[in-house]
C-alpha cells in the first residue's frame, strides 16, 4: 500500500526483492516489459505474462502466422529508457516462449513464459495456469465493488491500514468458513439445463453472512464473559483438602484385579 500517485510498476519493483530462484510469477498484460523479462531471467525466476496483442512486433508476427507457439529472442534498444533502467550486470537479451490461444469466441491471446520445456509444460497447461490468476481479479472486485475499500473511516495512515486489513481479514475468514460447506443445488423439476457450469457458493452473500455472524459474536461477548465469571465462581467453591507430600500407594493382593472405587461419580 502506498500513496495514490505511486504507480503499479514502482510497487512491482519493490516486490522483486522478495522473489527467489525457482519461483513462478504470473503477470497481467500491463506488466510485460523488456525490463522485467531481463531482471527475472537474471534472478532465475520463472514468469508468465499476458502480452498486449499489438504493441510487440513478435506478438504481431505470431498472431499473423499459423503457428501456435514460438521461442523468440528479445533485445532492447541500447539507448532507450528501458535499457538504462536495467542494471549493468543484467543481460539485456533474453529468450521467451510465446504461446497463442484462440478462445471459442475467436479472441486471440498471447502469453510469454520462461518455461521452455514443452513436454513438462505443455501449451495447454500454460494457458490453464494463467487462468488461475482470475481469482486475483475477483478479489479486486470484492474489495472495490462489494466492500467499498476506498470508503475509509478516517484519513490517517493508521485508519486506512486498519480498514483495509479488516476487510482482507473478512475475506480470508469467509474463505475458511465456507471451505467444507457442501453446495446444495435446488432446481425446478421442469429445468432441462445441460450446461457444464460448476455450482459454487455465492461469495458476496457468504461475506454478508459472516459480517452478521461477527456482529452476533461481538454482542454476545458480554454474555460469554458473564458465564465465564459464573464458572470461575462455582469452581472456586468446589474445593478438596490434600496434605502436602501425601503418598498412599495401594497394591492389589495376589489374584485380585484392581478396580476403580465405585463411590466415585462419573463426570
Amino acid at each position: 500500500m502506498d500513496r495514490f500517485n505511486i504507480s503499479e510498476a514502482a510497487l512491482c519493483d519493490r516486490h522483486l526483492g522478495f522473489l527467489q530462484k525457482g519461483d513462478l510469477v504470473i503477470f497481467d498484460r500491463d506488466y510485460a516489459s523488456h525490463y522485467l523479462f531481463s531482471v527475472l531471467a537474471h534472478k532465475k525466476v520463472h514468469f508468465l505474462f499476458r502480452m498486449r496483442d499489438y504493441s510487440w512486433t513478435c506478438v504481431k508476427k505470431l498472431i499473423a502466422s499459423g503457428l501456435k507457439e514460438i521461442i523468440v529472442e528479445l533485445d532492447v534498444y541500447p539507448y532507450s529508457k528501458v535499457a538504462k533502467k536495467i542494471p549493468a550486470n543484467v543481460k539485456k537479451t533474453v529468450q521467451v516462449r510465446l504461446i497463442k490461444h484462440v478462445s471459442r469466441s475467436g479472441e486471440i491471446s498471447v502469453y510469454a513464459t520462461s518455461l521452455f520445456d514443452e513436454k513438462q509444460y505443455s501449451r495447454k497447461s500454460i494457458i490453464n495456469l494463467y487462468k488461475l490468476r482470475w481469482g486475483v481479479e475477483e478479489s479486486y472486485k470484492t474489495l472495490k465493488a462489494r466492500l467499498n475499500v476506498i470508503h475509509f473511516s478516517g484519513k490517517t495512515v493508521h485508519a486506512v491500514q486498519q480498514d483495509f486489513y479488516a476487510k482482507v481479514f473478512l475475506i480470508s475468514l469467509t474463505s475458511i468458513l465456507k471451505t467444507n460447506i457442501p453446495v446444495v443445488v435446488k432446481r425446478p423439476k421442469s429445468s432441462t439445463t445441460n450446461d457444464k457450469r460448476v455450482p459454487t457458493i455465492n461469495n458476496t452473500y457468504a461475506i454478508s453472512q459472516v459480517k452478521m455472524l461477527l456482529r452476533k459474536v461481538y454482542f454476545s461477548l458480554k454474555e460469554i464473559a458473564h458465564w465465564i465469571k459464573l464458572f470461575e465462581k462455582r469452581i472456586s467453591k468446589a474445593i478438596e483438602y490434600s496434605r502436602k507430600g501425601q503418598s498412599n500407594p495401594r497394591k492389589p493382593e495376589k489374584g485380585q484385579i484392581s478396580q476403580a472405587n465405585q463411590n466415585y461419580k462419573l463426570v
